[in-house]
């Protein structure tokens, strides 16, 4: 299985799970999606 690591320094533990107050939430999101249709063919 391939995996990707991305570090995101400024970031705490679960900030994806507060895209309402981090707004680099919406972007990391964005981009695991992305390659997570990109992974299936979507």
């Amino acid at each position: 299985m391939a995996v990707a690591h991305l570090h995101l320094a400024d970031q705490m533990h679960a900030c994806l799970t507060m895209g309402r107050f981090i707004p680099a939430a919406e972007t990391t999101l964005r981009q695991a999606a992305a390659a997570l249709r990109g992974h299936w063919g979507w």
